[in-house]
């Protein structure tokens, strides 16, 4: 029983392999224009600053 799960495991993983491959020699372009807009998307989420809450009283160390 075993033995056949793992045989369709692995039957499977191989068409998954196979299916990666197509995928990239396919769409190789496109494949690396999202992965790019999701780098810069990522780098200027990384890049982002709390807004200032100017209502907010200053704590007593901050004050002159």
């Amino acid at each position: 029983m075993e033995n056949k799960i793992s045989n369709i495991l692995v039957e499977y993983f191989g068409y998954f392999i196979n299916g990666l491959k197509i995928l990239i020699n396919e769409y190789l372009i496109i494949i690396g224009i999202i992965l790019f807009s999701l780098g810069v998307k990522g780098y200027l989420k990384m890049l982002e600053k709390e807004p200032i809450d100017y209502k907010a009283k200053p704590a007593k160390s901050e004050t002159i």
